[in-house]
C-alpha cells in the first residue's frame, strides 16, 4: 500500500519508505481491505515526453544502506502512462542488488534488460540517465551508455507522462524495512 507518511524530504534529499509501521488510518484502506505494511511512491504533477532524465538514486537499501531485503522493489520511472501501459522504468530488486533492469513498455507489451554489475547499487547513489527520441531510449549508469534501444514511434513510447519513484514488496511476506533515496531528478526536453 503507498502511503504519503512513507514520504521525507530533507538535507539527505528524498526519500521513500517500507516498512511495518501499524496502519490504522484510511490512507491504507484499499476498499475493505487494510494492509499492515506499506511503502512509499511519488509521481509528478506534470507530464513529460522526449527529452533528457537524470537522478542521483541510492535504490532499494537497508537502514544505513546495506542490502536491502529480498521483498524491496524500486524503480525510477522517467514515464508512464497508465491505458494502455505505455512506460520507461529503471528497476532494482532486493532479492539481486547486482542487477538493474532497464525496461520500457509499449501498449502494454514489456521490453526488459536485466544487466550484472560487480558492486551493489543499494550500497551508494549512482547516476542514472534516461535519453527518449521518438526513435529510441539511451539508459546511461554514472555517465556510461548501459543499455540501448532503436525502433519507431510504432514501438516506442510516445505518450507524454510522469516522471515517479516507487518502492514497493514484491511478496506479502514482510522481510525488513527498507528505503530509495534521492539526491536530485531533473528532466531537460533535450534529447
Amino acid at each position: 500500500m503507498a502511503r504519503p507518511d512513507h514520504i521525507s524530504y530533507g538535507k539527505a534529499g528524498l526519500g521513500l519508505a517500507l516498512n511495518q509501521y501499524p496502519c490504522n488510518t484510511t490512507s491504507c484502506k484499499v476498499g475493505s481491505k487494510t494492509a499492515s505494511w506499506a511503502a512509499g511512491h511519488l509521481a509528478t504533477a506534470e507530464t513529460f515526453l522526449y527529452g533528457t532524465y537524470e537522478a542521483s538514486l541510492q535504490p532499494a537499501h537497508a537502514a544505513g544502506g546495506g542490502t536491502p531485503p529480498a521483498n524491496a522493489f524500486s524503480c525510477w520511472t522517467p514515464s508512464y502512462v497508465g491505458t494502455p501501459h505505455n512506460e520507461i522504468a529503471i528497476c532494482f530488486s532486493g532479492s539481486n542488488s547486482r542487477s538493474v533492469h532497464f525496461s520500457y513498455w509499449y501498449d502494454a507489451a514489456a521490453h526488459t534488460t536485466l544487466l550484472d554489475v560487480p558492486w551493489e547499487f543499494s550500497a551508494a547513489f549512482h547516476t542514472y540517465k534516461v535519453v527518449w527520441a521518438p526513435t529510441g531510449i539511451q539508459f546511461f549508469i554514472d555517465g556510461a551508455l548501459a543499455h540501448a534501444v532503436t525502433g519507431t514511434t510504432e514501438t516506442i513510447p510516445f505518450t507524454a507522462g510522469y516522471s515517479a519513484m516507487i518502492l514497493r514488496p514484491k511478496t506479502t511476506a514482510f522481510l525488513g524495512d527498507s528505503g530509495f533515496s534521492a539526491e536530485y531528478m531533473s528532466y531537460s526536453p533535450n534529447y
